[in-house]
Formats: structure tokens, sequence, C-alpha cells
């Protein structure tokens, strides 16, 4: 199934059963595509949240938000759902900040560590921060005591980093598309059928292999493989053996799961009713109104995407979200 690039505007009526769109250079490539999708687009169009003089729900009932009162008021987060963040929960970070230490100048190998990690945003920030002139080896070490957290960036490096290989095979990457593929496995709860092929094909054959290699090892084992790539760059993962094994349920969309299954177990928790003012409090600081629909679009869908974008080709369950979907907190 085709998927526009979502860096690129597409035609928002790639819908089943709409009428094919030649240009996709616009939000509507013509005036029979929009009338097609005003029925679903007038969701929105027409929501209260659109409003200027939109108020949180609380505020039109004239109570007070469960925040400003009892236990919930004298925390600094009320958290609900799980006990994990698999996005985390600050902003990313450039922990080295060259320019400011040792200067742009700098030529020794650098080594940092990533304590507690969480998800990759600093290690992203870090590294997309450095000058591109530097030539030295740069070693990075990552842990954090949460394994779902730990599989999830496992399969986020494996995924960059074999295809930059493909580049030098019959296979060619183009740079937006591992961006997009890299982000959707990252962020989105539905992914196109494409990504999920890329991941069965590339990455999931590298940790079946070490799971095949460690099956008479000892329980409790801690185990380590590197694998090195024809960038020069190299990869070491260090695991118990138990762990090992339950990683290529991070590659395994399960059984009898579909989209709406996905979806529904996600909203669960993005759509709580627990949640409800909390959600208009977020919603509430920003100064646009369709900000506001857009954000709630996110919490509907669980889709990185510009808010008029086309989802038909995002098709299946993000399996390394849906795994850990049952302990995400918000």
């Amino acid at each position: 199934m085709y998927a526009p690039p979502v860096l690129l505007p597409a035609c928002a009526n790639l819908i089943p059963g709409a009428p094919p769109c030649e240009s996709r250079g616009r939000r509507y490539c013509e005036a029979d595509c929009q009338k097609t999708h005003w029925p679903e687009h007038k969701k929105v169009c027409r929501s209260p949240m659109g409003k200027d003089n939109w108020r949180p729900a609380w505020d039109r009932e004239g109570r007070e938000p469960p925040w400003a009162s009892g236990r919930a008021a004298k925390n600094w987060h009320n958290v609900f759902g799980g006990s994990k963040y698999l996005w985390g929960n600050t902003p990313a970070l450039d922990i080295l900040k060259l320019e400011q230490n040792e200067g742009l100048s700098y030529q020794d190998d650098i080594a940092l560590l990533f304590a507690a990690s969480g998800d990759l945003r600093h290690v992203v920030k870090t590294i997309a921060s450095l000058p591109d002139r530097m030539t030295q080896q740069i070693n990075i070490t990552m842990n954090d005591r949460e394994f779902d957290v730990v599989a999830r960036n496992t399969i986020l490096l494996l995924l960059a980093l074999t295809a930059q290989d493909a580049t030098d095979s019959q296979v060619t990457t183009l740079p937006l598309d591992l961006a997009e593929a890299l982000i959707h496995v990252w962020y989105s709860a539905l992914i196109p059928s494409s990504i999920i092929s890329r991941l069965q094909d590339s990455v999931k054959p590298m940790i079946a292999d070490v799971c095949n290699r460690i099956t008479d090892k000892p329980p409790n084992a801690i185990l380590a493989k590197t694998w090195e790539f024809s960038t020069g760059r190299t990869l070491r993962l260090v695991l118990k053996k138990e762990d090992w094994l339950k990683l290529p349920e991070f590659l395994d969309i399960p059984d009898n799961m579909n989209c709406a299954d996905a979806t529904q177990i996600r909203r669960a928790v993005t759509l709580a009713p627990e949640r409800a003012d909390y959600r208009d409090r977020w919603y509430f600081k920003d100064a646009s109104p369709f900000m506001r629909i857009a954000k709630q679009r996110f919490q509907e869908d669980g889709l990185l995407l510009p808010f008029g974008h086309p989802r038909l080709a995002f098709d299946v369950p993000n399996p390394s979200e849906l795994v850990s979907i049952f302990i995400m907190s918000m």
C-alpha cells in the first residue's frame, strides 16, 4: 500500500473507497476529494475545541479540577496508568555541550554514559549537536533498569544501523525514508506494513541468531553480543538470557491482534475518563485552538503525523509499543 512521505504535503482524502488523487501537493488535490472527505473532516472542523472561547470541562461546570484539592494537590505529578515512560518525561538534552565545555576543536576520543537513559532522545540530541567535522571515536554506553525501554532502544538502533548498511547493497534506503521509519517505530501506535517487513527482514534475524546460540546457556547467564556494520560502527548488547529470549516479542504482532484492538488498548490509557481534566488542562495551555484538536487526535489514534496527513497506510499495530502499552505511564 502506498504511504505518502510525511515530510511532504499529501491529499487528506486517502481513505477507503475515495476517488484516486493524481496530485499530492496540496491538502486536497481537487474539489471532489474535499467533498468526499467532508464527513470525516467535519468531525474536527466543527469541534468546540477549535473555537477561541473553548474552556475546560471543570470551568464550564463550575467545579474544582482534581489536582486543586485533596491528595492530588500535594503531588508534583499525578501519574496514571503503568509505571514506565516509553518516551521519557523530560525534554531532550545535549549532555556534552561541546562548544561550552571542551570546545569545538576538541580532538580526543569521547566516551559518554547515559545511566538510567530512558529512551534515545538524549543520545540523539547529543550526537546531533556535535560538529559535522568530528572524526574521532565516540563510545556511548546506555543502561536502563526497564527491559521494555532497553528492548525498544535496541530495535531502533539496529534498524538505523542495518538500514545504513543496506545502502552498500542492492537495497537502497533513503535518509528521509529511514527517518520516518524510526520515528514511527519510536512513537506511533500503528505503522505501515512496509516498516514491519523491514523489521522482520533486517532486525529480527539478528536477534533470532543470538537466541538460537544461547539455548544451552544457564538461565541466569548474562550474555553479550557485538554487531559490526560496514559503516565502521558497532553495537554491543548485554542482557540476561531470559531478556534475550523475550526480545523477539517486540517484533511480532500478537495473534488475532488487529489495529482496532491495539488502538482500543492504547486509548484505555490515553483517553481514560479519569484523566479528562488533565487532558483539558494540557489542551487549554495552547494559544492555537486547532493545536488542541491536533493533540486530541494524537491521543485518539497515536500516529505521529501532520494533522491533515492520510492515515490509511498505517495498517498494522506497532509491536514494540504494543508489548509495553499495558505499563505505559501518562
